[in-house]
């Protein structure tokens, strides 16, 4: 098996309070606040990390100085392979969830505007990219997640592509815009777009439907320098193109299980973490597209039933392992 990575460079504090009925325009008072310190591809980490390979990853995070002991802690408490924080001089952005227990689905996401970085940290000598090229070696599959954060060019990671591709490693790509536009040119092995996004990538609207979802993740296969497509759609399930042809997966969910969700936070980093174990040589075989989409729904639908981004809920794994979530996975002709 292939040594993983997970890169993040816009990190934030997730301060998630539970609000029992919360209304908008009140005071009210939380019965729980918890802080997790997050980013896309800390998330993917902490899935890799449910899956079972945490001591085969190594997890890069970009983040305010203040905080960088913060998240030394709590990757090194999961142990990975190997944990580089790299601190600027602006603080970690912070985010804020709010879920009600008592209304189905209700969870409020505040976002708030990044920090900006000095642009000295994304040369090809500061530590980001030395440190992707360091795990890049041996062929290592490398998760590129998030946004990219002010200060760093838009083109960044185009040049850990061309970094990761070089070093003999294979790169996953999930991000949106400019950043999405500029690194699919490099070649990366992968990239997982939502419907939006993938509609920002090939400068059309998707039509409703998983036959035009399929036509889309077609187009950016035979437009793009990118071997798999991973085209998420939220409740309407996962488009996966790939050497293997065109395959949609969709997971059944009962009333009772839809019931307990907890917060989506997670998902598609949740994805991207099973495609990165997979392309490993930890999962399904990639030449396996029925067991390959299946892992890759278990994976964000075990992520449903906890707070944390990207926490896997064991006992959800062990419902699919028994066949009591069922997952339906289909050949998509297009």
């Amino acid at each position: 098996m292939s040594s993983m990575g997970c890169v993040t460079l816009h990190a934030v504090i997730d301060d998630n309070y539970v609000c029992p009925g919360f209304r908008l325009g009140v005071t009210q008072r939380a019965v729980e606040c918890t802080s997790y310190p997050v980013g896309k591809g800390v998330s993917c980490a902490t899935a890799v990390a449910s899956l079972g390979h945490a001591d085969r990853t190594a997890v890069i995070v970009l983040c305010g100085c203040a905080d960088t002991g913060v998240y030394q802690s709590e990757l090194d408490q999961k142990g990975f392979r190997l944990v580089r924080v790299v601190g600027g001089p602006e603080k970690t952005r912070r985010h804020v969830t709010i879920m009600d227990p008592t209304s189905f689905s209700a969870v409020t996401h505040v976002q708030v505007p990044g920090m900006l970085h000095p642009a000295s940290l994304f040369d090809i000598d500061g530590p980001i990219y030395e440190s992707v090229v360091e795990v890049a070696k041996n062929g290592a599959v490398i998760a590129l997640s998030g946004s990219l954060p002010k200060g760093a060019p838009l083109d960044f990671y185009a040049t850990l592509i061309h970094a990761i591709n070089g070093a003999g490693g294979k790169a996953v790509l999930d991000t949106s815009g400019a950043a999405l536009q500029a690194g699919i040119r490099a070649g990366p092995f992968a990239i997982k777009p939502n419907r939006a996004e993938a509609e920002e990538l090939l400068g059309r609207p998707i039509g409703p439907g998983t036959v035009e979802l399929a036509r889309a993740a077609l187009e950016i296969l035979a437009t793009h320098p990118v071997t798999w497509v991973l085209l998420s759609d939220g409740g309407d399930g996962l488009v996966v193109g790939g050497p293997s042809g065109i395959h949609h997966g969709l997971v059944e969910l009962n009333d009772e299980l839809t019931a307990g969700i907890v917060n989506d936070q997670g998902c598609g980093d949740s994805v991207v973490a099973a495609f990165v174990v997979a392309a490993a040589g930890g999962g399904p075989e990639l030449s396996d597209p029925n067991r390959l989409v299946r892992s890759l729904l278990v994976a964000p639908t075990a992520n449903l039933y906890t707070e944390r981004p990207g926490e896997l809920s064991a006992k959800h794994l062990a419902l699919f392992e028994a066949g009591e979530i069922a997952v339906a996975v289909n050949t998509v002709d297009v």
